[in-house]
């Protein structure tokens, strides 16, 4: 920390005057910013304090821009553990002795608003096998999944540009009962761990770069409820609702001389909708 009113020689026996002393900023470390100015002091170049350095450099928004990122990829596959849900119940991947498969992998490019805004490149995957069972009110279907996920970003903020990259790695439980009257409930449980690697997000009065390499625990899970309105002619109607929870663990790192102690981050969705749907002969 500095206070106000304290000085620093940055050169000493300047040798001549300077054309023009820019510059109303200073920095400690990569997190604390303070006002001063420099000037000639006989042949020196001096630089004054004219504040403390008590104000939070608009750089360090970048941390919480990537943990967002971070997340952003950890939302994107609880889609797939949702697909894996309903895969499972698919009749076309059961087996003769009842045991059901399913595989699913997909990537895409998205943008997250921040307060500045985020792009990241991802793709996701998932891999479940599980069984149905018939019971006297209805059946259940229950299964064990694995996932995995591998993204990019970049950070776009008024203080510049920063780059990471994250993956993570898990796997978890999910279920389904759907009772004689084709209304369901359903629900899963995921845990893994969490790779997060950026640079270049932080930097020193000097212009040195930093980033961090982080490695946290994940959690998330959902319920969900619906009915299946079944018609003449092979269609049918499901109207539903579900809940999404997820959440990354906090983590700390160093940058230059300053610790940072970043919160974790949890993201809750909750989806209303319906699915139509028909079969014949030809197509479904």
């Amino acid at each position: 920390s500095l206070d106000a009113g304290q000085q620093m020689t940055l050169v000493s026996d300047f040798g001549g005057n300077p054309g023009s002393i820019t510059g109303d900023k200073y920095k400690v470390g990569t997190a604390y910013e303070g006002e001063g100015s420099a000037s000639m002091d006989g042949d020196s170049l001096i630089f004054t304090t004219k504040t403390g350095a008590g104000k939070v450099s608009d750089e360090t928004h970048n941390t919480v821009m990537s943990m967002e990122a971070g997340m952003a990829l950890l939302a994107t596959g609880r889609e797939y553990v949702d697909k894996a849900v309903e895969g499972l119940g698919d009749v076309a991947n059961r087996g003769v002795d009842g045991t059901a498969t399913f595989a699913s992998v997909g990537g895409g490019r998205s943008r997250y608003e921040t307060g500045s805004h985020v792009t990241a490149n991802s793709w996701n995957a998932v891999v479940a096998v599980g069984a149905r069972r018939e019971m006297k009110n209805g059946a259940i279907e229950y299964g064990v999944f694995g996932e995995y996920g591998k993204g990019n970003y970049k950070l776009h903020g008024n203080e510049g540009r920063g780059d990471g990259e994250a993956h993570y790695a898990g796997g978890g439980l999910l279920a389904k009962w759907t009772n004689k009257h084709d209304v369901y409930a359903e629900a899963s449980f995921r845990l893994g761990r969490m790779s997060d690697n950026a640079k270049d997000i932080l930097h020193d009065g000097a212009g040195n770069g930093y980033g961090y390499d982080v490695h946290a625990n994940y959690y998330g899970a959902h319920v969900g409820i619906g009915k299946v309105f079944q018609y003449d002619g092979g269609r049918s109607l499901d109207v539903y609702g579900k809940y999404f929870y997820t959440k990354r663990d906090d983590a700390d790192f160093t940058a230059g001389p300053d610790k940072y102690s970043l919160d974790g981050v949890a993201s809750s969705v909750l989806r209303l909708g319906a699915r139509y749907g028909t079969t014949d002969k030809k197509w479904n």
